[in-house]
């Protein structure tokens, strides 16, 4: 996966493509954090052949270094699209710019692997009925993550079409406190909540109610959470969104 330069055939201008080769690579999902704080390397993933793990790409020399060795079944975080046999559950990795660890599921644990050491360490463990079925997110002080599962029976029953998340029942919205592995729960919904990601320290945005689009928040003491956005005169709703320091967009 080498570096190689070429000129922009409009503006002539020099571009650099970071890796090349025989895979597919792509970035952690868009709300996380990819790139480390001193700007240095690069949080990807790597589909290759029948697997999808993490990789750290060293942006000055070019040189990658794989930082996982999962082996999910079926790791494509959206089952009934074709995707890799096994790996990191794709897309539900998180990248911790405090301590500078990629957090991520390998079936059903959650673990972190330090990008620069690679010391690898186990997290929290997630019972057995449950199946991970959102994306994730590292407060921005680096101590908690928030993360969203399943019931796997109805996951599972799902698994060769895209599920209606109004037919979700005891979905769990949970934190866990990186420190120490203790879990909360926040919320528990009748409906496939599909995105978790921090506000700030204290506050979480998520998605989606059951029968519509939605931005909805919580906080860390969890038992209610906010419908930020009704829909507008013409029925149009909030879907997606990026939390910033000036709002959310």
């Amino acid at each position: 996966s080498e570096q190689r330069e070429f000129a922009d055939p409009e503006t002539g201008r020099r571009l650099v493509q970071l890796t090349s080769g025989d895979c597919f690579d792509y970035h952690l999902y868009y709300f996380i954090p990819s790139v480390t704080t001193d700007g240095k390397s690069i949080v990807f993933h790597r589909h290759q052949g029948d697997e999808v793990q993490l990789f750290r790409l060293d942006v000055e020399t070019g040189l990658t270094v794989r930082l996982t060795d999962a082996k999910t079944p079926n790791a494509l975080w959206r089952p009934w699209l074709q995707g890799p046999g096994r790996g990191v559950r794709d897309l539900l990795s998180a990248f911790n710019t405090v301590t500078n660890e990629a957090i991520y599921f390998d079936s059903n644990e959650i673990r972190a692997v330090h990008i620069q050491t690679l010391a690898d360490r186990a997290l929290f463990q997630l019972p057995a009925d449950r199946v991970p079925c959102g994306l994730t997110g590292v407060s921005p002080d680096g101590k908690r993550f928030v993360f969203v599962h399943a019931d796997r029976t109805w996951w599972e029953a799902n698994l060769d079409r895209e599920p209606k998340r109004h037919e979700a029942e005891g979905v769990k919205l949970e934190v866990l406190d990186i420190a120490t592995g203790n879990v909360r729960m926040l919320v528990r919904m009748n409906s496939w909540l599909t995105h978790s990601n921090f506000y700030d320290n204290d506050r979480i945005l998520f998605c989606h109610p059951p029968t519509e689009n939605g931005l909805l928040m919580t906080d860390l003491q969890g038992g209610y959470y906010e419908h930020l956005r009704t829909q507008d005169a013409l029925g149009r709703c909030t879907c997606h969104y990026i939390a910033t320091e000036k709002g959310i967009m």
